[in-house]
């Protein structure tokens, strides 16, 4: 294997450990539980997206601090690639209702609101 093709798989690598570091870190966050307390409990979709987005960027960060995902962590390009990963896993916390997970896209900026 050619020094591109291990730089790209090493890539490759860190993104997966960003992904799976990102899902056991919100897996675990009592913040998630919070927030899908608040869906069940009939909270309004917007406040629950709102913070689904607040903690959302503090996970991504803590999970972007690894040292073993310099690559990722290091470039806006590939971190922003993971990070729409890392965005897609809320739709199992945010409940089967889309507009919690709608309102936490259109905070951080993903998508426009209508």
């Amino acid at each position: 294997m050619g020094f591109l093709e291990r730089k790209l798989q090493e890539g490759e690598d860190q993104a997966g450990r960003v992904i799976n570091g990102y899902r056991q870190l919100l897996d675990d966050s009592e913040e998630t539980a919070s927030i899908k307390a608040m869906i069940t409990s009939g909270s309004p979709a917007d406040s629950a997206g709102r913070r689904a987005a607040d903690v959302h960027r503090a996970l991504f960060k803590t999970a972007l601090a690894d040292p073993g995902v310099k690559y990722v962590a290091k470039s806006k390009t590939r971190s922003g690639v993971v990070e729409q990963f890392c965005v897609a896993l809320w739709r199992k916390h945010l409940g089967e209702d889309d507009e919690g997970y709608r309102a936490m896209i259109i905070e951080l900026g993903i998508v426009q609101s209508k």
